[in-house]
């Protein structure tokens, strides 16, 4: 595969993964600052907080009954594994950390 086709294809899934994690705090760009993609941390209102904690930090209350999260976490599973086959075809060893950090008042990522 070619490496512009990788990356594609990479940052159509980790996009994928970062509206999802958007979502789940209800597209909410006026509290949450940052969104730490490696294990779907928020930062809302300067609190860190993990997604079971988002109504803790948030004026805003999201569903974070078990349901949601599992269906949360099972879109998450799904796309590790996406990105793990996508490593795989292209013959790439498959990263056992990724961070990335998704600002949604800039919509722009960084990934140190």
């Amino acid at each position: 595969m070619k490496v512009k086709a990788f990356g594609n294809r990479f940052m159509k899934l980790t996009t994928s993964i970062v509206e999802d994690t958007f979502v789940y705090v209800g597209n909410n760009c006026t509290e949450v600052k940052s969104i730490y993609m490696y294990c779907s941390i928020y930062n809302i209102n300067d609190q860190i907080v993990g997604t079971h904690e988002v109504n803790d930090a948030s004026s805003e209350k999201y569903n974070v009954d078990d349901d949601s999260m599992f269906d949360f976490l099972d879109k998450g599973v799904e796309s590790v594994e996406m990105i793990a086959n996508l490593f795989q075809e292209d013959e790439r060893e498959v990263p056992t950390l990724m961070k990335v950090t998704y600002h949604p008042k800039t919509n722009t990522f960084d990934n140190g």
